[in-house]
């Protein structure tokens, strides 16, 4: 016999979880303690919704099922932000707590959550936090507990699935599940192995390829079907953009390549000024951060989208545009036969491709390594700041691309503000997987805490933040417990800036922006992190070299220009001046 607790713990196990993120309190112990007891490990963090975000991180980076736990009523709350960020970024995340009673007429009790509470934050719609919600009560919920978690597992869209139950039920015994039991309690629908028709989809779009006038659109959903995809862009010659989160899907010194678009976009000018007769939409739901609407304004261009949640993406096509409901990897697959392309066929980056076809995850680090002169055309330009004692934020970004992308191959992650978007416009990736960012909910401090569970497998991590996102939410006390690998580059200008740039930018007033200038390396030391303070670029590249070589948690205080142009921001004013 084992308990409730103990069983959806060996549940988790059996889903091939590794890792689980959260804080625990009184009515999920048994939670947690079994957690403990088991091969996933724990990972106890500073607060909910850092937990929340490294599990999304974690899950997104490899690729798999991860979990994260709190407590009822305000540990609940708390982590919603982040459960609503990993949903909507497709990652696949389990949510661990409790419920304290049954209906609202029980004696109330401290952090009082009943079913009806769990329930309302499950649902399909952009403000749900959870896709799905068991409250387990008896042995039959641990088998439909089972089932989820395979759906889950294989699902390419992710999604998050809360799993609720008693103390009391923490604590009661019951009958282990066997594996074989999954399927029985999975609804018809749920069971059925049929897939769509993939063929036909392929079909259409040779069609469409063969023109030679139309652009492919990638996104992060898309990251599965790198290597198919390198092979298609070569095979038919086709120009590709992608949003910020898909860098790397193509390489970005590919002739072909023609930008990101979105945050620090590149790539809005050449679409207008070169755009063919159509676009190929793969693996991206258009949000607001990925696209700044540059989409609807195409009235007379043909859209084709390729997804397999077709309503999540409808609202942000044009009326004209056609969704396919397919795999994108499969749609990708049967291109490369009809075409009779081998993986390895393509005329540079064989490499890539050959290697990537290997069934391994995307993400892991085991890509050949970029060349010599893939190395030299990915080098970004110095430039001097203008302001005495301060560093040009390009100049950090050279030192990172050189040093922690070109010789190190670090995972950046990057948080919400001005730091996606230098990021997004000037940092290039020849591998799909070594950049993070959280653009669907936007929320800031995501990439402080998302980059723990990266660095949680042992991968080098760079996060690039601002200070703003910095002193919102960080898991740097949880990265120095588990001496995780991680760097925190603080882009420190003592400003909201680009709360300050998009007013500006957009021609109004903007009330006061500033922020105390804060001494980050002082606040890494407190937290027990190994810290530097960067006025200029040879301070900046002596602090990096340091912290990859050492593999602890470092703080990094950039201090940088914060006047420094071009603005960033300038594509984010002109999506909110349409508005």
């Amino acid at each position: 016999m084992s308990t409730f607790a103990e069983e959806v713990v060996n549940l988790l196990v059996r889903a091939d979880c590794k890792t689980a993120f959260g804080i625990s309190g009184g009515t999920i112990h048994p939670f947690w303690e079994f957690l403990d007891k088991s091969s996933i490990d724990v990972l106890h963090c500073r607060h909910e919704t850092g937990a929340a975000f490294a599990a999304m991180g974690d899950s997104l980076h490899k690729d798999r099922i991860s979990t994260t736990f709190a407590v009822s009523g305000p540990g609940i709350s708390n982590a919603i932000t982040g459960l609503k960020s990993a949903k909507a970024d497709g990652a696949r995340v389990v949510f661990l707590s409790s419920i304290t009673a049954e209906d609202e007429r029980d004696p109330r009790k401290v952090q009082e959550t009943v079913p009806e509470d769990v329930m309302a934050l499950t649902g399909d719609r952009c403000d749900h936090a959870l896709s799905y919600s068991i409250v387990v009560r008896r042995r039959q919920d641990l088998l439909h507990l089972q089932g989820q978690l395979e759906r889950l597992r294989n699902s390419p869209t992710g999604g998050t699935l809360g799993v609720f139950m008693t103390l009391d039920v923490q604590n009661a015994f019951v009958t282990p599940v066997r594996p074989e039991e999954a399927r029985l309690c999975l609804k018809p629908a749920e069971m059925d192995d049929s897939k769509p028709d993939a063929l036909v989809a392929a079909g259409y779009l040779k069609d469409r390829l063969e023109s030679g006038k139309f652009l492919f659109w990638i996104g992060h959903g898309a990251r599965r079907a790198s290597a198919q995809l390198l092979a298609l862009v070569e095979r038919y010659n086709t120009p590709v953009v992608t949003t910020p989160r898909a860098k790397g899907i193509i390489p970005e010194d590919h002739p072909q390549y023609w930008g990101a678009t979105g945050c620090g976009s590149v790539a809005e000018d050449k679409i207008f000024n070169d755009f063919p007769e159509g676009v190929i939409i793969l693996g991206t739901s258009l949000v607001d951060m990925s696209t700044f609407g540059v989409h609807t304004q195409w009235k007379d261009k043909e859209i084709i989208c390729v997804d397999l949640a077709p309503e999540r993406i409808h609202r942000n096509l044009p009326p004209h545009a056609l969704v396919l409901e397919a795999n994108i990897t499969e749609v990708a697959q049967h291109l490369l036969d009809i075409c009779d392309i081998k993986p390895g066929m393509v005329s540079r980056h064989d490499s890539h491709a050959e290697i990537m076809a290997i069934e391994v995850p995307v993400t892991e680090s085991n890509l050949a390594g970029t060349s010599h002169e893939e190395k030299v055309a990915m080098e970004i330009p110095v430039k001097e700041s203008n302001m005495a004692g301060t560093i040009h934020p390009q100049t950090v970004l050279s030192v990172v691309q050189s040093i922690g992308i070109n010789q190190h191959d670090a995972v950046i992650v990057t948080d919400n503000g001005n730091s996606m978007s230098w990021t997004a416009k000037f940092l290039k990736f020849s591998k799909p997987g070594r950049y993070h960012g959280s653009i669907s909910v936007a929320s800031m401090g995501s990439g402080a805490c998302s980059a723990i569970g990266i660095a949680a497998s042992g991968q080098s991590t760079i996060c690039i933040v601002g200070d703003g996102s910095m002193l919102m939410n960080n898991e740097v006390s949880t990265a120095v417990h588990h001496k995780l690998p991680v760097i925190w580059i603080v882009m420190n200008d003592a400003l909201y800036n680009m709360c300050d740039q998009v007013a500006f930018l957009s021609g109004r007033d903007c009330p006061d922006c500033g922020i105390p200038q804060v001494d980050f390396a002082m606040y890494g030391t407190a937290l027990g992190s190994a810290s530097f303070t960067a006025r200029n670029a040879e301070e900046f590249e002596g602090a990096l070299c340091k912290a990859l070589d050492s593999r602890l948690p470092t703080v990094i205080d950039a201090r940088i220009d914060p006047k420094a142009v071009p603005p960033p921001s300038e594509g984010r004013a002109k999506a909110l001046r349409k508005k």
